[in-house]
Order: C-alpha cells, then structure tokens, then sequence
C-alpha cells in the first residue's frame, strides 16, 4: 500500500471520530436533500435503519457525557449559601455581594469567594458538598442542594471548645533536634543566622553539633503587641521569657491550623471554640455552572519553567508578561508539594500564557535568594515584566488559594499598564 493511501484510510477512521467531538453539546439535525431525485440511490447504498439507530443512540449518549460535568472536570461557577430559613451567608454573584449576615460574613473575609469560583469535581474543595453536586450538571444548569448539618460544617462538638492558659513561660536558651528544625524551617541550620521560634522573640543559632541545634533569644526589654486576637505583653525575667494575653471575646484565634473564636476569658485563662461558624445548621446551596473544561483538555495544560533567572527576567521583558518567580530548596518538603500539587493544578496552570514561570533553587542560586531577602522557602514573587516586585507570598499555597493571587496580580498588571499609557 502507498505512503498516500496510507493516510486516506487512516483519515477514514480519524473523520467519524472528529465529527463525534465536534457534534459534541449541539443536537444533530438530519434533513432530505429535495433536490436529489429518490431513483438516483438504490437500495444497497441505504444502511439498515436498526444499525443505523444503534449507532446514533451511541453517539448521543457519549454527547451527553462529553457535556456534563464528570469526575476530575475544571468547572467555574456561581454559588450562594443559605441557611434553611433563607438568610444569606455568602456568595460570589456580584448582585448578593451587598446582603451580608452580621453572624456569619466569614465567606466575605477571604478574597476566594468575591472572584469566579472554579472546583475541581469530585474533589473536596472549600464549600461542603459543592464537590458532588456538580457531577452530572450541564453549562448553564442550576441546582438547588440541601446540606445537613453532617454534610455541611459537622454537629458541634464539645471536644472543641478549649480552655487555655494566657500566660506561658520559655526558657531563653534552648536546643531542639537538627532535623526537627529541618522540618518546621525547610532548610539546614547556620550558626549565626537570625529567626523567630516563638512569636514575639528572635532567636539566633548560636551553635550546631551533635545533630543539635542551640538558639539563644534576643530580648533586652519588655515589648507589647497589639494583635488581631488581643493584646500580648512579651518580657523577660532572669533565664525565662514570660509571654502573657489579655483576649478579645469574639476574635478568631489560629490554633492547629484551625481558625478557633475566643468565646470567654477568666484570670489567666480563655476560651476557644473550634467548632466551624456554621456548625450544626442545616444549609441551602444554590449552584450555575457557567463554564466546563474536561479533564482531557486541562491535562494538556502545561507550564514551561525558566530555571535561568535572568533568562526568565529577559523573556517577561520581550513578551510584555508578568513572571512567577518561586524559591525553593532541594531539602524543602512543602516546596516539593507546591510543584506538585499546586502548580499541576489546572486552576493555576490555566494561566500558563498569562506569566513567564521562573524557579530559582538555593542551591544552584544563592545569590538570588540574598536579592530578596529569602531564607526560608518556598517563597512566591510576582514581579511586572520589567521585573519589579508586585508582590511576595511565602509558605505553601493551595491551588484555590494561589489562583485567587495570579488573578489579582494580573489585575494589577493591567492597571499600572493602562495607568502608564496616559504618560506615554
């Protein structure tokens, strides 16, 4: 068979399959030409009318799945939250923005909810329940779900109201193990460096031996520090550090990476509870999908990495883009996690064409890391496309997360370039 041959069969079996994608969320319409007389086709040539519908039933049904929402689909939509009896706690329609619930206008504090939300279905994302009730929805369709209490924030539980003490003692010198200070820093210990293991207290590393390291607190003076939880009064006394709080009722205080309320304080004592706002209530979430990506196509999404920084700084120059610069350290776990986890995600590499994308390590590139100041990672800078810092984030950032910064970052860029043609 010839190389030309060749490729008209193989474009004979490529063909059915383009016009199923292609077909793909339209209804197929089969019309009679009028024009063509009914003697010009013999029998032979007409297909049998059972096969014929077998196949076209088959074609519909793969349509149908290709335009619903399916397991490990990008999907964007618009959500409110309601409790049963109809009060509004939070959404990111723009026209609900100003109906606020004073009890619950938590969803109003993080900058998530006030952009185009994007899940990806099947996985448990910010809101309960949002995650499942997407599957099998169409663009443009909406649907009302009811949320038990055990669906939604959990029953309250007695378990997480805690009482805890508002005074507690350190001592200024100490010494903890060379890989647990590993894993709380993210990078080796070097004797002279400056951090800060307690709040409020700077420590330096004044030695390290023996798969030890020994830190030292620099605190000459009493110090008070007004935060968003209460006043905190620090002051040391002999070869301790005394840190006290006087609380504010009704603030949020982080406590095991939860967000916990002060509810009460006696003496020296105060109370948390951790239980979620919206424990024990039963909840109405209202969704539209507005926009599916199938999983397929997100998959093909791929972010392209400088690890040359002036390299990466040249190209942001030459295409007008701003650029993603991230530190990082070999040793680092949650650096790991981030270009893995978060940086696959197809809500972040969604805007793979928006940014130049710049990975700088402290091994290979120390120097860069004393140009910003850098010694703990991964550290997140957005910088304009003449290189000048935007902005910086540090730490591990999930993907919703993140993904909210790049659209507000890009934001931004479009503003200061708008704002720049008028002196142009």
């Amino acid at each position: 068979m010839s190389v030309r041959n060749l490729k008209f069969k193989n474009l004979y079996f490529i063909l059915p399959a383009l016009f199923v994608l292609l077909s793909a969320c339209s209804t197929y319409h089969a019309e009679k030409n009028s024009n063509m007389p009914l003697t010009s086709i013999s029998n032979k040539d007409l297909p049998d009318e059972a096969a014929s519908q077998k196949k076209l039933k088959k074609v519909k049904k793969a349509d149908d799945a290709f335009c619903k929402v399916q397991k490990g689909d990008l999907v964007r939509l618009e959500f409110s939250l309601y409790t049963a009896d109809g009060r509004l706690l939070c959404s990111n329609i723009p026209a609900l923005k100003d109906v606020k619930n004073a009890d619950y206008s938590e969803c109003y504090k993080d900058d998530i909810f006030s952009r185009p939300l994007e899940i990806i279905a099947g996985q448990p994302d910010l809101l309960p329940g949002l995650h499942t009730a997407v599957i099998g929805m169409e663009t443009g369709e909406s649907r009302k779900i009811i949320l038990s209490p055990e669906e939604a924030y959990g029953l309250k539980q007695e378990n997480k109201i805690k009482r805890l003490s508002s005074r507690r003692t350190f001592p200024i010198s100490l010494k903890i193990p060379s890989d647990k200070f590993l894993e709380i820093y993210g990078t080796a210990p070097v004797e002279g460096r400056r951090l800060r293991l307690i709040p409020y207290v700077e420590h330096e590393i004044a030695a390290v031996k023996n798969d030890q390291v020994f830190l030292s607190a620099d605190i000459q003076k009493p110090v008070a520090s007004n935060d968003r939880f209460g006043i905190t009064r620090v002051y040391p006394e002999k070869d301790t550090i005394h840190i006290e709080l006087d609380p504010d009722i009704g603030s949020i205080f982080k406590m095991d990476n939860e967000d916990c309320r002060i509810v009460s304080k006696e003496d020296s004592y105060f109370s948390v509870d951790c239980n979620h706002p919206l424990a024990g209530l039963e909840l109405l979430l209202r969704i539209n999908i507005a926009e599916i990506t199938k999983k397929t196509s997100a998959e093909n999404w791929n972010i392209t990495w400088f690890d040359n920084y002036d390299r990466g700084l040249d190209t942001a120059s030459q295409e007008e883009k701003p650029s993603i610069l991230v530190l990082h350290s070999s040793q680092c776990g949650w650096c790991r996690k981030l270009f893995e986890e978060t940086m696959t995600d197809p809500r972040i590499t969604r805007y793979r064409d928006n940014f130049i994308w710049i990975k700088v390590s402290e091994e290979t590139s120390p120097e860069i890391m004393d140009v910003y100041g850098r010694k703990s990672y991964p550290a997140i800078i957005f910088l304009n496309s003449h290189g000048k810092e935007i902005e910086m984030v540090s730490g591990f950032k999930y993907a919703p997360v993140l993904r909210t910064e790049l659209s507000r970052v890009l934001h931004i860029d479009k503003n200061s370039k708008k704002n720049s043609q008028v002196f142009d």
